[in-house]
């Protein structure tokens, strides 16, 4: 495995695609099945994720801050990956236990030397072409500290956000439209 060059600026959030754990025997079983597929299934030599986040908040080790991840290919270098256990494509979002230990993940980062101070959170989505973190879980990340609207992938993600909240009142984060900025759109329904 490849070290990483610290620090890094993106701070890549996904969902595991799996049901969440609420206690922290359940999300260590959880995470060694995740690593058991990533090394059988997918090949690789660890689990994928530096970081995994429960349910309950707890924070489970992976690659750890050091070591390049296998998560987001071909932002593996430059990033740090954090799987958040749950599949939130659709209801549920991530609990506020997981926000707030995302959240003070990304602080030890800082600290550590692993991320910048001016670190960006983005979702797997806006990077490349998966539905991870879901559509539910990229409304819940949009309102993360450093939360970037930075996208390489705005038809994929994007979109799917928007239309949710087109539903449920009518505007939308136009910050990624080259021509808008900070400011809310109304769409004509």
């Amino acid at each position: 495995m490849d070290s990483l060059m610290l620090p890094v600026t993106l701070l890549v959030v996904q969902h595991t695609g799996r049901t969440s754990c609420f206690t922290p025997s359940t999300c260590a079983s959880l995470t060694r099945a995740i690593q058991r597929f990533h090394m059988g299934q997918c090949g690789w030599l660890d689990i994928g994720y530096n970081f995994l986040v429960g349910g309950d908040g707890s924070v489970l080790v992976g690659r750890g801050w050091k070591l390049q991840g296998a998560h987001t290919s071909p932002w593996n270098s430059m990033s740090i990956g954090v799987g958040l256990m749950g599949n939130f494509i659709g209801s549920p979002s991530p609990t506020e236990a997981q926000r707030l230990a995302l959240e003070l993940l990304a602080s030890q980062g800082v600290l550590e030397g692993a991320l910048r101070d001016d670190y960006q959170v983005v979702g797997a989505c806006q990077l490349k072409d998966t539905d991870s973190p879901g559509t539910v879980g990229m409304r819940w990340l949009r309102t993360v500290d450093h939360w970037s609207n930075y996208t390489t992938q705005a038809a994929r993600c994007s979109a799917a956000v928007k239309q949710n909240e087109r539903l449920e009142n009518g505007y939308f984060d136009c910050n990624s439209h080259p021509n808008q900025s900070n400011k809310q759109c109304k769409i004509a329904t």
